[in-house]
């Protein structure tokens, strides 16, 4: 298939330039690009992928309304207890409720995909945003309170979020407002009044965010998320991690035997 690179259409092999804007088409072989999911989600482009999931730019057949929409990898279909772990994302979201999280507005299965549909986020991720350059302190803090915002109506509902990190925090606008904070991606996020799942006790997690009694075995709570969150006001003060490596292995065990590094040594 062929995909223009502008608008997302997608065509057949056969085609050399998009018929509505005249760009030249470029090469895909994603099997899920062009398909419509549910009888009403077309696949319009890749937004992302992880470790179980992938994400699309779909839009709506009837009614024409973007959204995004997560899809569980084939390969992980099969297994009831990936798919229990990848619907329970659901669930936590729809108890929450909150303007900083990204809303969840459908959940199925059609064709043989497990699928969530979600909030469309038109902006960047606060990971970009730092890879450019540290923010101003005025700057750190509005988009800090919001995600402790979001996090505080998360813990009161008894989820615990597990990955927060730059790649799941989207800042878009809205209003006229800046920097509007959207937190993603509760797939590995604890349910407390839930049965944990068969994998549960495994170390969830990004090295880097993860809370050091989590590393060392202890059931992850609450303030679990409020360590990442620490890590994230440290990072967009510095642009930098709070332990001077990008070993993935010392990210994990150095927060256990040592201090962070200072942050007066970034910030004068």
């Amino acid at each position: 298939m062929r995909v223009c690179p502008k608008c997302f259409e997608v065509y057949g092999n056969d085609a050399g330039f998009c018929p509505h804007d005249g760009t030249p088409l470029s090469g895909s072989d994603d099997q899920y690009l062009g398909r419509t999911i549910a009888s009403r989600y077309r696949l319009i482009k890749r937004l992302g992928s992880g470790g179980m999931s992938l994400v699309y730019l779909a839009r709506h057949v009837i009614i024409d309304r973007l959204s995004a929409i997560k899809i569980l990898r084939p390969d992980f279909g099969t297994s009831p207890a990936y798919r229990e772990r990848f619907l329970r994302e659901a669930r936590a979201v729809n108890r929450i409720n909150h303007a900083n999280i990204v809303e969840i507005s459908d959940v199925g299965e059609a064709d043989g995909v497990a699928y969530l549909v979600m909030e469309y986020v038109s902006g960047e991720s606060l990971l970009a945003l730092i890879q450019r350059a540290a923010l101003p302190w005025p700057r750190a803090l509005r988009i800090g309170v919001q995600i402790a915002g979001a996090l505080g109506r998360t813990h009161e509902l008894g989820v615990i979020h597990r990955d927060l990190k730059p790649e799941n925090v989207m800042l878009t606008h809205s209003a006229g407002e800046e920097d509007v904070v959207k937190l993603t991606d509760f797939g590995i996020a604890k349910i407390v009044d839930l049965p944990a799942l068969t994998f549960s006790e495994q170390l969830f997690g990004t090295p880097g965010y993860i809370a050091p009694e989590y590393v060392e075995g202890k059931p992850a709570d609450l303030r679990a998320d409020i360590y990442s969150l620490g890590v994230l006001l440290y990072e967009m003060l510095t642009g930098v991690l709070p332990y001077d490596t990008k070993n993935q292995s010392e990210l994990l065990l150095r927060p256990l035997t040592e201090e962070p590094v200072p942050l007066s040594r970034h910030v004068g």
